[in-house]
């Protein structure tokens, strides 16, 4: 969908990986295509919104996995309000 004087926002983005065993999801992709003074943005500028990653991977004894909470980054850097592993399931 067409931001004007803006970019556009890709709805749905998902792509695999290492021979398909992991899977990546954005939900909702801002792409900045001219800089907005008043916005502070500048071209070139992606905004992630809904961000997932899955991997399948085999090993050998029970099954068990976790699950993180938000996480906010910002031109690489985390911002101090990261949630961190949320959930530990055996």
């Amino acid at each position: 969908m067409n931001l004007p004087g803006i970019g556009y926002v890709q709805l749905n983005q998902q792509t695999r990986a290492s021979g398909g065993t992991e899977h990546l999801t954005h939900m909702i992709v801002v792409r900045v295509t001219r800089n907005v003074a008043r916005l502070h943005l500048t071209a070139g500028t992606v905004i992630v919104v809904g961000h997932a990653l899955t991997a399948v991977e085999r090993v050998g004894g029970f099954l068990g996995g976790y699950a993180f909470g938000s996480q906010a980054v910002v031109s690489g850097v985390p911002l101090g309000a990261n949630a961190g592993r949320s959930r530990w399931s055996t």
